[in-house]
């Protein structure tokens, strides 16, 4: 589900201040009234599918209004351009959080001893793609898999989400999972379309990682 978070200037902050002896619905449909492109910032929209809009936005927007002018006009110029997240000076950082439990009552894969502990493991990885500081966007995949005797068993759950800003974003994503040769895959290609101040932006992504027994092997961000 998509959220729209609008930052209110300090002109349309002081009339909804005048605005407050007005019935709380019409009130309500006050501060939803868009101010129109020439009053939209390139922040001020913000596509989410599964995070918390507000904190994501109020960092977002710190960010970008400590740029100087002409920096800021440098961060609209790459998120207007052909696949923002791999522009010149565009850089990605990775955060990850694992969770493993014993799986009971699990029927072993076949050539699998009864005697061995299979664990279920949830992998969580984000791509956090920034430009002079600011997000242009987030990449999350989530990866569910059970090990045994330091290999992968089975594969369970493989998906991806995108939360990016200059939206809002149109988002296909196909995912696919599989064991091979004991290490467990999850790969999801992204297909990302937005329209910015009359240009049409697009990014063709592959999320990808690779896990065996023990844990993570490989990871990576790639152009699809």
């Amino acid at each position: 589900m998509r959220t729209r978070t609008r930052s209110i200037s300090t002109t349309a902050a002081a009339l909804l201040v005048t605005a407050t002896t007005l019935a709380s619905a019409g009130a309500a449909s006050a501060a939803e009234t868009d101010s129109g492109p020439q009053g939209t910032s390139l922040l001020d929209v913000l596509t989410v599918h599964d995070v918390d809009a507000a904190p994501v936005q109020a960092a977002s927007r710190a960010a970008y209004d400590a740029l100087t002018p002409a920096q800021q006009a440098e961060f609209d110029a790459v998120l207007a351009s052909e696949d923002p997240a791999s522009q010149p000076g565009v850089t990605t950082s990775y955060s990850e959080s694992t969770a493993k439990t014993v799986a009971l009552g699990v029927l072993k894969p076949a050539g699998v001893s009864p005697n061995i502990t299979v664990y279920n493991v949830t992998y969580t990885w984000t791509a956090t793609t920034r430009f002079l500081g600011v997000p242009v966007g987030y990449f999350k995949q989530v990866f569910k898999y059970q090990t045994g005797n330091n290999v992968v068993l089975t594969t369970q759950y493989c998906n991806a989400s995108f939360e990016g800003f200059s939206g809002p974003w149109a988002m296909s994503v196909s995912n696919t999972h599989y064991v091979a040769s004991g290490q467990g895959h999850c790969i999801s290609d992204f297909t990302l379309s937005a329209v910015y101040k009359g240009s049409n932006i697009s990014m063709q992504k592959q999320m990808w990682v690779i896990t065996n027994g023990p844990g993570l092997v490989d990871r990576d961000l790639t152009v699809g």
